[in-house]
């Protein structure tokens, strides 16, 4: 048997939501090794991994992960002694991933408007918008259907 050892690495580059961890997660648990992930506030990764030296090195290059998605720039190591204190390979959600998520729905929303304006455009300036009510809208594609027509054909979609 190997030498167990604990493995501090602090992974630099596109790496955060763009699915580094998940890939990270998989392939720990995959070797058997144990330890965490995390985002840290200056955007970087900080991982802890345990396990046999020998597995440690191996899982330390696979760690180096450049894709269309993910390109790691630069990982800091160090080794020490191993404290035993999880069973498994987990992440850890911390601030920073609260803050990426309202990024991420900030971006969503900014898409979604670019869509409205777009859609607003393809109908030479008509209001195409929930809030004029579906009567509204087909009133603005040339009043050809009523607001009976269109109860009617919901109506035929939900089998009624």
């Amino acid at each position: 048997m190997h030498a167990m050892k604990r493995l501090t690495a602090y992974v630099s580059g596109k790496v955060l939501r763009v699915g580094y961890r998940t890939r990270v997660v998989r392939i720990a648990n995959c070797m058997g090794i144990k330890g965490s992930i995390e985002y840290l506030s200056d955007r970087r990764v900080r991982i802890i991994a345990e396990g046999e030296e020998d597995d440690l090195k191996s899982f330390e290059k696979i760690l180096d992960i450049k894709d269309a998605c993910i390109e790691v720039l630069s990982i800091e190591r160090t080794y020490s002694s191993p404290r035993g204190e999880v069973d498994g390979f987990y992440k850890l959600f911390g601030p920073l991933d609260n803050d990426l998520a309202i990024d991420d729905a900030i971006s969503i929303l900014k898409e979604m408007r670019y869509i409205l304006i777009s859609w607003n455009d393809l109908f030479d300036g008509k209001q195409m918008v929930p809030a004029l009510g579906w009567e509204g809208a087909l009133k603005d594609l040339g009043g050809q259907y009523s607001s009976v027509d269109l109860q009617h054909e919901i109506g035929k979609m939900r089998g009624d």
